[in-house]
């Protein structure tokens, strides 16, 4: 079994990698990530350009602090976010089907990337937070039933 999902996987990702839709889709995915991030740093270069005004510290001192506070809080709020989906798959989808899952999910993306209006990596994610939400409700469905 983990022959063939491994197969699976690479003919997948090769088969990805030579779709222009697939390769645009994900830059662009990229490129939206990197645009939220510059986003924030300006957000970050302004607000310590104006406490600096008001306060007197100079702009480097400010901009360090106002940085690891907006940062530690964005990084906190990742990792106990990423710890609680971590969670969630492990008690609801960690079994085979779930790779499965993943698996077609992925190839199904790949192949039909030319004839789906939307980003496939923004489908990708919403598909899996579906499916981990209907194993999360079956499993409880079960538990209580």
């Amino acid at each position: 079994m983990l022959i063939l999902i491994t197969y699976g996987g690479l003919a997948t990702l090769f088969t990805g990698y030579k779709s222009e839709r697939v390769v645009s889709d994900c830059v662009g995915a990229f490129n939206a990530v990197g645009n939220v991030i510059m986003m924030i740093f300006n957000w970050i270069n302004n607000i310590s350009e104006k406490a600096a005004n008001s306060v007197g510290v100079p702009d480097v001192v400010v901009l360090i602090i106002v940085s690891v506070v907006i940062f530690g809080v964005i990084g906190l709020l990742i990792f106990f976010g990423g710890r609680v989906i971590i969670n969630t798959y492990q008690n609801y989808c960690y079994d085979e089907i779930s790779l499965f899952v993943v698996l077609i999910s992925i190839a199904v993306l790949v192949w039909f990337a030319d004839y789906m209006p939307i980003n496939v990596i923004l489908l990708f994610i919403l598909a899996n937070i579906v499916y981990v939400g209907v194993r999360w409700y079956i499993k409880g469905y079960k538990e209580h039933h």
